[in-house]
């Protein structure tokens, strides 16, 4: 099945990217998704939320935390109780009542987006193979809830598993970490202005006094 890093904006709650790779190894993709972080963060270093159900999930903590050392990052957080208790795992750990909670969480979510008068958390989606995989999710009479199986022409995987549709969804979960950034409007002075001339005043005044013996 794939690997997939699914990259969201906590101020605009939009999917901006989604990498995809059905064969690469726990810790080869954690060295991409750290890349990308890297990439998408620039000075600050965005959230990294993953499940870390297996080998597979526990080796790529392992690689992001202790080998890449980034942080910050998911800790296996009690997200029913007010508290928000946190254990000593890294990672989000899926059973049949935190992925069903999760997945609830995300119908609500998309159901939101569609509103014009959004007043509850809500996610923006443009993927398409996520959208479809939505599609394929299913509630199997044994209760477990699941993307159906089958063939995966997209991206080369021999099945698909719903991968893009967790991922998705842990983004959403770690907005509850991930707060909205302040942004901050640059006004650059217009030449030949008063603000202007006041500016290059300062930094000359600044430069006289580095380099005067009395500083």
């Amino acid at each position: 099945s794939n690997s997939v890093c699914t990259v969201m904006d906590a101020n605009t709650k939009e999917i901006v990217g989604v990498f995809r790779c059905p064969d690469s190894s726990p810790e080869v993709f954690a060295d991409q998704v750290v890349a990308i972080a890297g990439w998408t963060g620039g000075m600050v270093k965005p959230y990294i939320i993953w499940e870390n159900n297996g080998g597979q999930g526990i080796n790529f903590g392992r690689r992001v935390v202790l080998f890449h050392q980034h942080f910050p990052i998911y800790i296996n957080t009690n997200e029913v109780t007010k508290q928000r208790k946190r254990g000593n795992k890294y990672g989000w750990n899926s059973n049949r009542e935190r992925k069903d909670d999760l997945l609830t969480n995300l119908k609500i979510a998309l159901t939101e987006s569609l509103r014009t008068d959004r007043t509850h958390n809500y996610i923006i989606l443009y993927d398409e193979v996520t959208i479809d995989e939505l599609d394929d999710y299913v509630w199997y009479e044994s209760g477990e809830i699941g993307a159906s199986e089958r063939a995966d022409e997209t991206s080369g995987a021999r099945a698909r598993h719903g991968d893009s549709v967790i991922a998705t969804a842990l983004c959403l979960l770690g907005t509850k970490e991930q707060r909205r950034a302040t942004q901050v409007t640059l006004v650059t002075a217009k030449p030949g202005s008063m603000a202007y001339r006041l500016n290059q005043y300062r930094k000359e005044r600044k430069e006289t006094d580095k380099n005067s013996p009395w500083v």
